[in-house]
């Protein structure tokens, strides 16, 4: 078998190949492919583009929660360890509790996945923090501190979901016929990479690509975004909910109703046609419905403030 592989790859050469080669060992560090990456987008001599936002927080981690990509979702089991029996299933009353806090995103770097993956454990620990967690136990009646497990497998799918994207990557790099022999670029190649168009869906809205897409230097290709809101506004939205959503007060399905209409939100901010207008306006009329029940009523009005600042206009 590998020397029919070495026979496969010995008329192959190029930076491009050696990624797509290394893509489909299955002895290879993902962090490893992460740098190899990189290390061809600088090759290629582009600016800052979402390619490479999407590696940079691969390899060092996301540090804001809506930048985490839909992949890096886990769902785990939530337990309590109690002294004397260890840890057991966290039983809630409202089944709402669990779906919402048994599922979370890790923003980790991807090297610290892959140091988890290498635990003998088959069931990983991952601690809520000390807010969800002072929540969490205030529904106990014991003082057993709570923490989400997960399965290895879990991470390891993650692990996949990244190697699986750098080789669509470079598939499509040597599509446009960028292969980068001796360990260099031509300016046609060059050029090439410029005109790729990334589709935000492949990397799961990752980056700056919220209400946009990527066309760099592309004059036979344009663009029309058939949306006009302050993005600004609902990234401040966004940002502030996430950081005290667990202040607002509501009742366990409020909030996981109100978790519903924010992810729609997100979702079709980035390819808002006119057709999808009436969906984001029935959005933002249900979370500002929920937001005014709130017993939060100080971040409620903030939250209601930004609300506000995001119009929706039919495209002209």
């Amino acid at each position: 078998m590998h020397d029919l592989f070495d026979k496969l790859t010995s008329s192959m050469s190029g930076l491009v190949i050696e990624l797509q080669l290394d893509a489909l060992k299955n002895d290879i560090k993902i962090t490893d492919l992460l740098r190899k990456a990189l290390f061809i987008s600088k090759k290629l001599d582009l600016d800052i583009t979402f390619i490479e936002n999407w590696i940079s927080r691969e390899l060092y981690g996301y540090l804001k929660n809506k930048e985490i990509p839909n992949y890096r979702e886990v769902k785990g089991q939530i337990m309590v360890r109690h002294p004397y029996l260890g840890y057991q299933t966290l039983i809630f009353d409202d089944p709402s509790f669990e779906k919402v806090y048994s599922r979370r995103k890790l923003a980790q770097s991807v090297s610290e996945l892959e140091f988890l993956t290498t635990n003998s454990e088959t069931q990983l620990q991952i601690p809520f923090s000390p807010d969800v967690k002072a929540m969490l136990m205030s529904k106990m009646s014991s003082a057993c501190e709570p923490t989400l497990f997960v399965s290895q497998a879990t991470i390891i799918g993650i692990l996949d979901s990244v190697k699986n994207k750098i080789l669509e990557w470079a598939l499509e790099l040597e599509k446009k016929g960028i292969k980068g022999e001796d360990m260099t670029f031509s300016s046609k190649e060059k050029k090439a990479a410029e005109s790729i168009t990334y589709n935000s869906t492949t990397y799961n809205n990752i980056g700056n690509m919220t209400s946009s897409q990527l066309q760099q230097n592309s004059p036979a290709s344009s663009q029309v975004l058939n949306m006009n809101y302050s993005q600004e506004a609902l990234d401040k939205f966004i940002e502030l909910y996430e950081e005290n959503k667990d202040q607002l007060g509501l009742a366990p399905k409020d909030q996981q109703e109100l978790e519903v209409q924010i992810n729609t939100l997100q979702s079709q901010s980035g390819s808002l046609q006119s057709e999808k207008k009436d969906i984001f306006s029935i959005c933002a009329g249900s979370i500002k419905r929920i937001l005014e029940g709130a017993a939060g009523k100080v971040i409620a009005a903030k939250l209601i403030e930004y609300l506000s600042c995001i119009s929706i206009t039919n495209p002209s």
